[in-house]
């Protein structure tokens, strides 16, 4: 029972690791041993440590700000 204790506590911060949220302007792009995966949505996804990697990607337009010219 002792040996089961520090077993758990490492499953239990594998878990909480392996959760990642994506906020709603952005998208995730999942690798799995450096190849794509899948493209993750908004929300939490979970993510294995070892196994696999997450790139967020931001989705918003930006526009570009010109000087304001008089002649």
């Amino acid at each position: 029972m002792v040996a089961l204790i520090p077993i758990l506590v490492i499953v239990l911060i594998l878990i909480i690791l392996s959760i990642k949220q994506i906020n709603e302007y952005q998208r995730g792009v999942l690798f799995t041993f450096g190849r794509f995966s899948r493209i993750l949505t908004p929300g939490l996804n979970i993510v294995l440590p070892i196994v696999q990697t997450c790139k967020k990607v931001d989705i918003r337009t930006r526009s570009p700000t010109f000087p304001n010219r008089t002649l």
